[in-house]
């Protein structure tokens, strides 16, 4: 099999899927999706080669930084003469 009929391959039995099986739901950040071939096959030729699951990941605080300010000397006022 040459490169192009691989890719192609890739393509229809793979990401295809995958991609339907994404935009049909909706992910969690910290999700993982799995593929992995199906172990019985019905012979359909519409039916999914693969089989897409979701493992949830647990839900991560993002790490908020702010940034060091350097002192600041406050800036003198000027004498009024009154």
């Amino acid at each position: 099999m040459g490169a192009r009929p691989l890719r192609r391959a890739i393509q229809r039995f793979i990401e295809d899927p995958l991609a339907d099986f994404v935009l049909g739901r909706n992910l969690n950040p910290g999700a993982t999706i799995l593929v992995d071939r199906k172990e019985e096959l019905t012979g359909e030729e519409d039916e999914s080669l693969v089989d897409i699951k979701i493992i949830e990941g647990e839900p991560r605080a993002e790490k908020v930084t702010v940034p060091a300010d350097e002192p600041v000397e406050p800036e003198e006022a000027p004498d009024s003469e009154d």
